[in-house]
């Protein structure tokens, strides 16, 4: 294979506002193998020379308001028309097919029209988002597309709390059972219903840690509605120290992520990476993240949540076999780095047998 040296325009690279390690570790992996790495700024998408222009979530913009969606869009639509001008590649890593808040629907489907229309390569974090992308833009078919997937968090968040040292200080009782929910609270998460559920069983056992940043599509009065006073419910709303998330992972006994909807999950790759058991529904990635860690890491459950569907999984978390770490083999930051590279590569150079250039791609 021929040595490209890349110089990349991460949308974002290593911001930290995004609130997920997801591209800082990625780009740092990419790092170690000689690649350039960028972070996007308007003027360097103007004057900077590059081979990839590689955006996340550039449906970020549409949660604004309507101008500022609407300037938003337009500006990632004219930095890609003026890439690719220049002969740079733009490569999109889809990590949603939709926004979550939908503010704008018409403008939405008009600027995933034109955005997809614009790429010259797809990555995708499971072959189920490979499939369910190419249905939901069936123009995708003809961009070549790559099945990479989202790596996991342990080389970021220590693991060195007990589970006695942890709960104490956050005072909780040493012989409950403790659910989490942790991440980034917006509407699509369902919270509420999670709290909902909760309070619909009579354990004074349990305890339920609801753990992240606020999302705008979320009122905070709702969620304290919810809670309603029940004292086995702890809000803990705003942003958490590294050294904080490993105490709330290292108290529970089963994560739980009730999603309407989702395609991919950082949060149950988090979890996973804690060692912490999972119940969540079988939608997007999910399914396939099971296969390879195994039915005794995630268990899913179907519908709605219900109180009872709680109880099963924290029966199933306390009661099933299960080794000390997750096997998290398929998801090292080392090999999804190369996967990314010779994606870029494979595209770059457009060569009629694209498979060859690394183990784990899948084109379509």
């Amino acid at each position: 294979m021929p040595d490209i040296k890349l110089k990349i325009l991460g949308a974002p690279a290593f911001d930290p506002r995004t609130g997920n390690p997801y591209c800082s570790l990625l780009y740092e992996h990419l790092q170690e193998l000689g690649v350039e790495v960028e972070e996007f700024s308007l003027r360097r998408a103007l004057f900077g020379r590059h081979q990839v222009f590689h955006f996340h979530w550039p449906e970020r913009h549409l949660g604004s308001h309507l101008l500022k969606a609407i300037a938003g869009i337009h500006l990632v639509l004219a930095c890609i028309v003026w890439a690719k001008s220049r002969k740079t590649r733009v490569f999109w890593t889809a990590h949603n097919l939709v926004s979550h808040r939908r503010r704008h629907p018409r403008l939405e489907s008009y600027f995933w029209f034109l955005f997809t229309r614009l790429l010259d390569g797809v990555i995708f974090l499971s072959s189920d988002g490979l499939i369910a992308a190419q249905k939901q833009f069936p123009g995708l078919k003809n961009v070549p597309g790559f099945v990479v997937p989202h790596g996991h968090y342990r080389s970021v968040i220590p693991c060195d709390v007990d589970r006695e040292n942890a709960r104490k200080s956050l005072g909780l009782p040493a012989e409950c059972r403790v659910f989490l929910f942790f991440g980034r609270i917006s509407g699509y998460k369902n919270v509420p219903h999670l709290i909902r559920s909760f309070r619909q069983s009579a354990y004074q056992e349990w305890r339920l840690c609801i753990v992240g940043n606020l999302s705008p599509d979320v009122a905070l009065n709702e969620l304290i509605s919810s809670v309603h006073g029940d004292p086995r419910i702890l809000l803990r709303i705003g942003w958490v120290s590294t050294e904080d998330i490993q105490t709330h992972f290292r108290s529970a006994d089963l994560m739980v992520l009730p999603y309407r909807e989702i395609s991919n999950s950082g949060s149950a790759l988090l979890a996973l990476s804690m060692d912490l058991p999972l119940l969540t529904v079988a939608q997007g990635a999910l399914p396939e993240l099971q296969q390879n860690v195994g039915k005794e890491w995630i268990r899913f459950y179907e519908g709605e949540l219900t109180s009872n569907d709680l109880s099963q999984g924290i029966d199933w978390a306390m009661h099933t076999s299960r080794s000390d770490r997750a096997p998290l083999e398929a998801f090292e930051w080392p090999a999804i780095a190369q996967m990314t590279l010779n994606a870029f590569r494979a595209v770059i150079l457009n060569t009629e047998n694209q498979k060859e250039f690394g183990f784990g791609l899948e084109l379509k």
